[in-house]
């Protein structure tokens, strides 16, 4: 089943406030964590990438596999998106969720 924008959003903040993933959820999250939108409307929710919102939901999880998947896509990632990748972590939106 294909998942819209904002279930994939959904998805990744229901795992990190549940601060565990399955290894089928993990690899899901990675394979969202490519999807970076420059435009500020399309392809964003809160003003975020789902990419961001990937790639921080690994770093909120806190777990030593997703951790180590951190990482590994963190320190791929241009300037700009880690910025917004650090943002989206110190925002912890999650915990609103």
């Amino acid at each position: 089943m294909a998942m819209g924008i904002t279930e994939k959003v959904s998805f990744m903040l229901d795992r990190a406030k549940q601060g565990n993933c399955s290894e089928k959820d993990l690899q899901t999250i990675i394979s969202f964590a490519n999807l970076f939108s420059d435009d500020m409307i399309l392809g964003r929710v809160f003003g975020y990438s789902i990419g961001a919102y990937a790639i921080a939901t690994l770093k909120w999880i806190n777990r030593a596999n997703t951790l180590k998947a951190f990482k590994e896509l963190y320190n791929n990632l241009t300037k700009q998106q880690k910025l917004e990748v650090d943002e989206l972590i110190q925002r912890e939106l999650y915990l609103q969720y």
